[in-house]
């Protein structure tokens, strides 16, 4: 083992560590991304507005959450470390 936590051990620590950022309101600096339309394409329907991904960079999660909670044309949005690790996944901020 050499000092290193057992994968299940490992995987308990990794759901910890990003409810506890999910539950700080401090916790940042964090990016928002998200698509200005849905990602899909109906081919039964005419061709809409095409989709773009906005990053924002955000100070914390109290000002992306806030961000979150006005719902201007977001389409699967999802929140980001500055290390590119996920700190929120679009269900989740459903329910925010």
């Amino acid at each position: 083992m050499n000092g290193e936590l057992p994968q299940a051990a490992a995987n308990v620590k990794h759901i910890w560590d990003r409810r506890l950022k999910q539950e700080s309101p401090l916790h940042g600096p964090l990016t928002l991304v998200y698509a200005t339309a849905p990602m899909f394409v109906d081919p039964y329907r005419p061709h809409a507005q095409r989709a773009v991904m906005i990053q924002e960079p955000h100070p914390n999660n109290a000002a992306v959450l806030a961000r979150v909670q006005q719902r201007v044309d977001f389409h699967t949005p999802f929140v980001l470390e500055n290390a590119r690790q996920d700190v929120w996944n679009a269900v989740e901020l459903d329910r925010v």
